[in-house]
Parts: structure tokens; sequence; C-alpha cells
């Protein structure tokens, strides 16, 4: 019976070792993809302000 119990809260602290960290894993792949989506729309951002710029330097000439 000691054994069994053993077992048990070692499988238990185990599956909760997992659960921690797998959502750790998952709290840093969302704040990567949210850095990644921010980068890509200032890029596109700056893409446009360029396009923009250029447009009026070309018929200012």
């Amino acid at each position: 019976m000691k054994n069994t119990m053993q077992l048990l809260l070692t499988f238990a602290t185990l599956g909760l070792s997992l659960l921690v960290i797998q959502s750790y894993y998952n709290i840093v792949d969302t704040t990567v993809a949210q850095q990644q989506n921010e980068t890509a729309n200032q890029t596109q951002m700056q893409d446009q302000e360029n396009m923009s710029e250029r447009k009026f330097l070309k018929n200012s000439t």
C-alpha cells in the first residue's frame, strides 16, 4: 500500500511538472508570436510611409 501511494504521488508530481512546463512554453510561444506580429506591422507601416514619401517626391519634381 505504501509503495502504491508513493508511486501515485510520483506520477502526480511528474504530471503537474509537465503541465507547468507546457504552460510556460505556450506563454513563450504566444509572446514570440506577438512580437513577430508587431515587427511585421511596424515594417508594413514603414514601407507604406516610404511609398507615400516617394510618391510625394516624384510628384514634386
